[in-house]
């Protein structure tokens, strides 16, 4: 169910963007799209239980992965735009 939502998700928005709100990389890389990139997002806050109650704890446990990557997606963005 989750896997589906995710497909929805992504085939209807050209940029989505899983972080956690609390995450100061989520934070600024979100900032980053919109300010310096002027690209719109759609953002899924996955700390936020109640705003995706279908997202299933296989789902939620990718945070750790997802802020590794929005790390590394930061420092690309800093040094190289």
């Amino acid at each position: 169910m989750a896997l589906g939502k995710v497909k929805e998700l992504v085939s209807s928005n050209p940029v989505v963007i899983f972080s956690n709100k609390l995450c100061p990389h989520c934070v600024c890389v979100k900032q980053l799209f919109v300010l310096k990139l002027g690209v719109q997002y759609k953002a899924i806050e996955l700390d936020q239980e109640s705003q995706y109650p279908l997202f299933s704890f296989q789902i939620r446990i990718l945070i750790i992965l997802i802020y590794v990557y929005t790390v590394y997606l930061y420092m690309y963005l800093l040094i190289y735009v």
